[in-house]
């Protein structure tokens, strides 16, 4: 009984200790990381160097600074605030006195061990960008920068999130095989209950903890940065129905593979122990890898989509709708003619997918040819003629909550914890106190379509246009009922954009020849992750399915607006193109994007009565297209503010323009009692 009861206890506090560890141990690790930068002469006497940091789909800003601490030659930086990211920018600032300075290489130290070390030869590569520099030399072990008269600075990016883990790892598994050593001490265990107990639990948890291992290092791989659990968070409440599952198909390989792969373990071990007669040793070591391995998994899949700060952001208050937020309900709308409005939501379209040479961030190809040379005859709110985008804000990065946002110029933040509030007796999203374009136009007569390749249903987006414009809705199972497409027919999510297209065509025609002004909402979707859908009207010009996929999407809408150009309806018709939201296929962009260069969605305003006043090359947010839309179709709007959004075609600032994109996107991630209970509950 005595054994029992130690067994019992032991295995308590091997699970505490590995919780524990794996929870505060990285904790405690990153006080003592840092980034040190060493120069090749000694730092000159009260020069005290700052770096600026940030992560992907970010900007640099002033409150992310980390101050040097200077010993000779070697600056050191520390990590602790910046949190565990894959990768993270660095805007360095030498703030030296000479007309020169020198790199020799960059270490990344970890509990006072040097886990990474960057020499020049990799330097050369990681250095993206130089500013008030006139030239640099790379010599064998020094990176030789000549500087202007202005304070200079370099621009870099590192990875260093995988060693803490691996100490941690190598702490626990000493632990563990002490403790196993112990328990086996103790000779068999006798009570066959407790046995299979520690038999099943060991294989459960050994089964999900490699499971949810190979799903993090997926989202990791795939997603990138993107929040997540927020997405997962929304969707637990709302319909899945019509997702495109087939887009999983690597997953489930993945997921099928470490479950065979972990069976024949198990099942290699069980019968090699049995054989030597020690069959309780080997149950003891399941259950304590088992247990191992799942709070790790857990561990890694929390830390590498900051759950945790998921969770204190909305266990923190923001004001900035207070604040902020400009009830649509209280502006007075002049309409000077109830123009037309055609609104293509362009599935994860970006300015990234250009060349540089028309602002976008691919080095060499432009993939979307046709809808850069689009923006001529349009307008995207740029100085210039290089293309111009807008942020995304959490809560606006994906489909359902980009079309809200882009419609009604708030994010759609659903959370753990309040997103049960939104969801009505149907199971639909019922967010009753918005105020939306389609709203608007409803109120003004316009007859609203939503035109889209998938099922409605999903992700709630029938719920929203039904209850905020009274939209008649055409998706795949509609054009399976009145026979547009054949009995069974089902390609990527529905129907390809090639038959959406064609069937928006006959709609407009349609919607034109009635009297009330009409709202034509079209939604694509073969350019969704992953790797999009290749139709007939593909080409073969690029090695990546997906950048062949976007230049045939590039072609087909650049060909529907020039459809609409020669209807005899364009005249009095606005028409509008914005991507709904950032590609989420981290595989692409970092293979082919720069990583230093900002994402945008794509944005055009086409035959717009309106002009921009401000010249400059703004800076907006898919927000901003809320107030901006109906600004395109001659309406004036008392303040030229909606919810968080600025009619961009005004002089009024946008809220990046005032507070920064990183600024509003952090308060965008908080509680707001004001956002739940007024905006979208509408008490």
């Amino acid at each position: 009984m005595k054994n029992k009861r130690k067994f019992i206890l032991l295995t308590l506090a091997i699970i505490i200790i590995e919780s524990s560890l794996l929870v505060k141990g990285r904790e405690l690790l990153n006080i003592f990381s840092s980034i040190d930068i060493i120069f090749k002469e000694e730092v000159q006497q009260g020069a005290v160097p700052v770096m600026r940091y940030h992560s992907i789909n970010q900007a640099f800003e002033d409150d992310k600074t980390i101050k040097g601490e200077v010993k000779k030659n070697i600056t050191s930086f520390s990590l602790k605030s910046i949190g565990n990211k894959s990768k993270v920018w660095f805007e360095l600032s030498p703030n030296i006195k000479n007309n020169f300075f020198s790199i020799t290489k960059i270490q990344i130290r970890i509990g006072g061990f040097i886990v990474k070390e960057y020499n020049t030869d990799v330097l050369q590569n990681d250095f993206f960008d130089i500013y008030n520099i006139d030239s640099s030399e790379y010599k064998k072990d020094e990176i030789i920068f000549h500087t202007e008269d202005k304070d200079p600075y370099i621009v870099f990016t590192l990875g260093f999130q995988s060693k803490p883990h691996i100490l941690i790892v190598c702490f626990i598994f000493m632990i563990w095989l002490i403790v196993s050593f112990v328990l086996l001490g103790h000779g068999e265990i006798n009570n066959r209950y407790i046995s299979r107990l520690l038999m099943i639990t060991g294989i459960f948890f050994t089964m999900l903890g490699g499971i949810l291992w190979v799903f993090k290092a997926y989202l990791v791989e795939r997603y990138g940065d993107l929040p997540i659990f927020q997405l997962i968070f929304y969707h637990l409440n709302e319909p899945l129905k019509g997702t495109n599952l087939g887009q999983f198909k690597d997953l489930y390989y993945r997921i099928g593979k470490i479950s065979c792969l972990l069976i024949c373990v198990i099942g290699i071990g069980y019968f090699i122990f049995k054989f030597i007669d020690r069959k309780s040793f080997f149950r003891i070591n399941l259950f304590l890898g088992g247990s191992f391995l799942l709070v790790f998994a857990l561990e890694q899949l929390c830390t590498s989509f900051d759950l945790i700060d998921y969770f204190q952001y909305i266990k923190e208050e923001t004001d900035i709708y207070d604040t902020y937020y400009v009830d649509p309900k209280t502006v007075s709308f002049e309409f000077e003619n109830k123009r037309n409005l055609i609104y293509i939501f362009v599935e994860s379209m970006e300015i990234s997918f250009a060349d540089k040479q028309m602002g976008g961030g691919i080095k060499e190809e432009n993939y979307i040819p046709e809808l850069s040379m689009l923006v001529q005859q349009g307008c995207d709110f740029s100085a210039g003629n290089k293309l111009n985008g807008a942020y995304v804000f959490n809560g606006n990065d994906f489909t359902t909550g980009a079309m809200i946002g882009q419609t009604s110029g708030i994010p759609l933040n659903s959370n753990i914890i309040n997103s049960n509030k939104l969801l009505g007796n149907t199971d639909e999203l019922n967010i009753k106190g918005i105020y939306s374009l389609g709203d608007i136009l409803e109120d003004n007569g316009y007859k609203q379509i939503l035109m889209i390749g998938s099922e409605a249903e999903f992700g709630g987006r029938r719920a929203y246009f039904e209850q905020h414009g009274n939209y008649g809705i055409f998706d795949y199972n509609s054009a399976l009922e009145n026979h547009s497409i054949p009995e069974g027919y089902k390609v990527w999510w529905g129907f390809e954009d090639e038959k959406l297209f064609s069937f928006a065509k006959d709609k407009a025609l349609e919607l034109s020849k009635e009297e009330e002004p009409f709202n034509l909402t079209l939604l694509t979707a073969d350019t969704h992750f992953t790797d999009g859908y290749v139709c007939e009207l593909c080409n073969n010009e690029f090695p990546d399915q997906y950048s062949n996929v976007l230049s045939c999407a590039s072609r087909q809408i650049e060909a529907f607006v020039s459809w609409i150009q020669e209807q005899d309806f364009y005249e009095n018709t606005t028409i509008v193109i914005c991507g709904d939201h950032l590609y989420m296929d981290a595989v692409y962009i970092n293979k082919c994007i720069d990583p230093n260069y900002q994402r945008k969605t794509y944005v055009n305003f086409i035959n717009s009565p309106i002009q921009q006043k401000n010249f400059t090359n703004r800076e907006y947010s898919t927000l901003d297209l809320y107030p901006t839309t109906l600004a395109s179709l001659g309406v004036d709007i008392e303040g030229d503010r909606l919810g968080l959004g600025t009619n961009l075609f005004s002089d009024k600032q946008t809220l990046i323009e005032m507070l920064g994109y990183e600024k509003v996107n952090s308060e965008l991630k908080k509680n707001s009692s004001y956002y739940m209970n007024k905006i979208l509950l509408g008490w």
